[in-house]
């Protein structure tokens, strides 16, 4: 009991992930996470399993550029980083071509290789800028500890990963994911069991019954409807 006491939602999630990792094919090399699970402990542990991390960092992340200039020959370690990265000012950083990415207009994609001082790790870090209607800027920032993943790579991931706050979306708006009055473990598993297989058995058939080469579009509502 002292020990699980100890134990807090990070020991947790890495646990899980140990559990999970031997169960999940060899082709699976990245883990795309939120910005809550941007922290040492847990980056360490998933490339300790073979899996490079993509992620989300703050939006005021204490990071460094690398030093690329000649060396001085004095005596003493050489230097390795060339400054911290001003958010406000990306000039030092490759602007990416908007051709291949999916984006709303407007949106500007910069990357750089850069050295992140609480993970304590080189990142690819990729930042999107935009600005609203009153003019404001604001940007985000996406990173991977795979250095040899492109800006594109990294959105195609985080953003495939939001397909999981869908299911749990639906879940709850459509198929009673919350809903459940039990407190036996074993009902309380059966119920979002069925409740999120209720979701992924709808998309299959949703998917399976579109037959133009339109983008496919789904909704839990207008298939609810169909079914009643």
């Amino acid at each position: 009991k002292k020990d699980q006491a100890e134990r807090t939602r990070l020991d947790h999630a890495i646990a899980q992930l140990q559990t999970a990792r031997p169960h999940l094919p060899a082709a699976v090399r990245y883990l795309a996470v939120d910005g809550w699970y941007a922290k040492q402990k847990y980056v360490d542990a998933a490339v300790a399993l073979g899996l490079a991390v993509v992620t989300k960092l703050r939006h005021d992340a204490n990071v460094r550029f690398r030093f690329t200039g000649p060396r001085t020959g004095q005596r003493g370690r050489p230097k390795t980083y060339d400054g911290k990265v001003d958010w406000q000012d990306l000039s030092r950083f490759d602007k990416v071509e908007r051709a291949a990415l999916d984006l709303a207009p407007g949106v500007e994609v910069f990357t750089a290789e850069l050295y992140h001082c609480s993970l304590r790790r080189w990142l690819r870090v990729v930042v999107l800028v935009w600005h609203t209607a009153d003019g404001q800027r604001h940007h985000a920032i996406l990173a991977t500890t795979d250095l040899s993943c492109t800006a594109t790579d990294v959105l195609r991931l985080y953003q495939a990963r939001f397909q999981l706050e869908f299911l749990f979306r639906d879940g709850k708006q459509f198929a009673g994911l919350s809903e459940s009055q039990a407190r036996n473990a074993a009902a309380l598993e059966f119920h979002f069991n069925a409740a999120l297989a209720t979701v992924s058995a709808t998309r299959a058939a949703a998917a399976q019954a579109q037959n133009s080469d339109e983008p496919f579009v789904f909704s839990l509502a207008t298939q609810k409807q169909i079914a009643f």
